[in-house]
């Protein structure tokens, strides 16, 4: 193989995490969950606030557990 013909290719970013995304939002799910509420309660406290994901629906469980994770 002529190492002369090589092309680098440069890492791919991916999604950008919630944090780097919306750490207003991130900032609110960890006082929150400080407060003791549930996975879902901070998802329905979450929406009552206006915030919603990419596709304007509500955030999951999941997605306020993956922010916490992060």
């Amino acid at each position: 193989m002529d190492v002369s013909r090589v092309l680098f290719i440069a890492p791919a970013e991916g999604r950008k995490s919630h944090a780097e995304e919306r750490p207003e939002v991130v900032d609110l799910v960890k006082r929150l969950h400080k407060q003791g509420m549930s996975y879902r309660a901070i998802g329905g406290e979450l929406a009552k606030a206006g915030h919603v994901n990419e596709r304007g629906r509500p955030f999951y469980h999941k997605s306020v557990r993956a922010m916490l994770d992060a």
